[in-house]
């Protein structure tokens, strides 16, 4: 429809107003009551009530179009932020909704060529389209066709079908679009051929990249998966990500772990949580001998699985051991990793992991190593509570066996001795609480913490070497000689190696574990409360606390919220929650925010300058808006010609935006406004008249106004 006889279309009067606001309104307290969402009133109530207040629009099917599409990015955000319980509701799923939309369109298809009709069929295309394609299992076959194998092209591919359907859809959508005229034109003189020219190039253009596409996806698929990977982090069941981190099997005292280097900030994971994650468990040892740790592979089960079939699906994996008895007061964390790691870093009293894996393997003691895990895709973890020392649950009660306290003979002397001078020669351990307590508070008081310890000869056992030497050494040894000595004191322990995760990244809202951040701890087992307890010995290590962000650049840090939101966002993407990822979305946009106007180095610059371009833009809205683009004594008879206007729509004067000055004071004549229809004339007269008026008759003409306006 063309400007010209949209703007004679006149407004909704005001009794059709109120009518149809009345309908809305009701229909929108129904709602709130049902929905529980009373949100939703109120925006409708909003916006009714802005209808009011701005002037109306010309239609068009692009404008149509647009409504159409801001109401459902509104849908969306409503969905994510404040969702409506579905359950109250008896839901038309997609397989009603599509053939209603789909008919519906193909019915307007024998109305008579109009705006109107044409947005109809495009609104109920693509919403037909968007429904569709959102499917949770991929076709399985067309056993209605008598075509019931999967094998078939479109089944496999469902995918790329749908993206073809999408592309072909949009580029029929976009000549429509184009804002030319609906009228059918008889002339060749009136086509704008340069537009189909450009439209049709495209379209085959389009073409020629799908096929040149397909001929590479089939002769260099490895290595152009291997390029989108690397630059949408959209990782492939293969390869997997290069670099990450390597978790050796044993731990050689001897030779500390490689990730124990000085202040080393590499990111090794990321985690989402609303509370500070703590000690994240990847191994677990039980075996010592000659200062090394081996742990034990001989026991291990494949957790419970709840897997959705799918492309887009992921897999729930459950532990057995715990329940929570309160489901509202569970935690839920995001872990994503950096790289490539070979097992799931994650609470000990985790109880279930939502990821995409085919199975997760669990010791004995709690370790998980999942197979096929895409590793870019992260893992969600539920965990009951948010206790920062959680260890975990198993085994309890009689099949916590003798290797829990299994010690060297060797050594076993010596560290019978050394417990005896911390606990005291008369101490009788009736307590397994305090004597890890005394335990942890002799290590506190005695030692301190250095990453660099010196060599110890092979005659001697890193352990002792540590206990009677300089009474200084790294994580390791802490963990190491507090299992030992609790087992001498006959409580079962064993060593755990993880990351401690409490530092909150200044930019982005979430946790992160460097390198550095690599640590061993113990887990000992409380016969008489018959529970695994977390126990911390190594000097001036506090999971509870966020640490100070020394040495931490404000760029890295920004750099490092944007692969961790871009990483996010393509976990959303592949778990299909379409709301969800909008949301992230607007999550790297408001850290894009935050590290401009929150930077003590950008902040001086960009806070004035963004005031600055405010009222820059301020002002030269409102001095187009009062002068319409004119300037000196035409300026002021703009203006006053607005006021004028403004004041006969409170009198009750049908206004309509295509009437020119003369025709409105032909129309106040008519209405017996002598008056009005005068300083209309004049109005006229004088803005139109090739010299410009004089500032004297402007000044008159505007008193007139004011008298009549009174």
């Amino acid at each position: 429809m063309s400007a010209d006889k949209t703007s004679s279309v006149p407004r909704l009067d005001l009794v059709s107003r109120l009518l149809l606001s009345a309908m809305l309104l009701l229909a929108a307290a129904v709602f709130t009551v049902s929905g529980d969402a009373w949100h939703v009133g109120l925006l409708t109530l909003a916006t009714v009530l802005g209808s009011a207040l701005v002037p109306p629009f010309d239609f068009s099917t692009r404008s149509f179009v647009y409504v159409g599409l801001i109401v459902l990015v509104v849908l969306t955000f409503l969905d994510q932020a404040a969702p409506v319980q579905w359950v109250r509701f008896f839901f038309m799923p997609s397989h009603l909704l599509c053939p209603s939309l789909l008919l519906g369109g193909a019915a307007g298809l024998y109305f008579r060529r109009h705006e109107a009709v044409i947005a109809w069929v495009i609104g109920c295309a693509l919403m037909a389209l968007f429904l569709a394609g959102f499917v949770v299992d991929l076709p399985k076959g067309l056993p209605r066709l008598g075509l019931d194998g999967a094998q078939l092209w479109v089944c496999q591919h469902f995918w790329v079908y749908y993206a073809m359907a999408v592309v072909l859809s949009v580029a029929a959508l976009l000549p429509i679009l184009a804002g030319r005229s609906r009228q059918p034109r008889l002339t060749a003189a009136n086509r704008n051929w340069r537009r189909y020219a450009w439209i049709g190039v495209a379209f085959i253009l389009a073409l020629a990249c799908m096929q040149v596409m397909t001929v590479l996806m089939k002769s260099q698929e490895k290595q152009m998966r291997k390029w989108f990977m690397t630059i949408f982090q959209l990782d492939f069941p293969r390869p997997q990500p290069q670099g990450g981190v390597e978790l050796a099997d044993q731990i050689n005292l001897r030779h500390p772990s490689p990730l124990l280097r000085d202040d080393d900030r590499a990111v090794v994971l990321r985690v989402k949580a609303a509370e500070i994650p703590g000690y994240l468990r990847t191994r677990v040892f039980t075996t010592y001998h000659d200062g090394q740790w081996e742990k034990n592979t001989s026991r291990s089960r494949s957790l419970s699985q709840t897997a959705a079939e799918g492309e887009l699906a992921f897999t729930i994996f459950s532990r057995t051991f715990s329940d929570p008895d309160d489901e509202a007061a569970a935690e839920r964390l995001e872990i994503y990793p950096a790289g490539r790691i070979g097992v799931l870093p994650a609470p000990g009293d985790a109880a279930h992991f939502e990821m995409f894996a085919e199975r997760v393997e669990e010791s004995q003691d709690g370790a998980l190593e999942p197979s096929e895990w895409r590793t870019q895709a992260g893992c969600i973890v539920i965990r009951p509570g948010r206790t920062l020392d959680s260890a975990f649950a198993g085994p309890t009660g009689e099949a916590v066996s003798e290797e829990y306290l299994d010690v060297p003979a060797d050594i076993s002397p010596a560290l019978d001795g050394c417990l005896a001078a911390l606990l005291g020669p008369d101490y009788q351990p009736s307590d397994a609480r305090l004597t890890m307590a005394m335990i942890v508070r002799y290590f506190q008081e005695n030692f301190e913490y250095d990453l660099h310890t010196q060599s110890v000869p092979a005659e001697v056992d890193p352990v002792l070497a540590f206990l009677d030497g300089p009474r200084r050494g790294h994580c390791e040894l802490f963990a190491s000689a507090t299992v030992l000595l609790l087992r001498r004191a006959g409580i079962p322990a064993r060593y755990v190696t993880g990351f401690l995760c409490h530092e909150r990244l200044r930019f982005g809202g979430y946790w992160v574990s460097r390198l550095r951040d690599a640590h061993a701890w113990v887990e000992a087992y409380d016969r008489d409360r018959n529970r695994w307890v977390l126990v911390e010995s190594t000097p001036g290590t506090n999971a509870g606390e966020e640490p100070a962000q020394s040495g931490v650049n404000p760029f890295s840090a920004l750099w490092d919220s944007l692969a961790f939101h871009w990483q996010r966002l393509n976990a959303m993407l592949r778990r299909g929650h379409v709301a969800a990822l909008i949301w992230v979305g607007l999550g790297v946009m408001a850290t894009l925010l935050e590290w401009l106007f929150l930077n003590p180095w950008l902040a001086p610059i960009v806070w004035p300058l963004t005031l600055w371009l405010l009222w820059r833009w301020t002002r030269r809205r409102w001095r187009r808006r009062r002068q319409d683009g004119l300037t000196g004594q035409r300026a002021i008879l703009s203006q006053t010609y607005a006021e004028i206007c403004r004041c006969l729509a409170r009198l009750g004067v049908d206004l309509n935006p295509a009437m020119t000055p003369a025709e409105l004071a032909a129309s106040c004549r008519n209405k017996g406004m002598t008056a009005w229809a005068e300083l209309l004339e004049d109005f006229s007269r004088m803005r139109y008249a090739i010299a410009e008026p004089e500032a004297s008759e402007t000044e008159a003409f505007r008193s007139r106004a004011r008298a009549l306006q009174k």
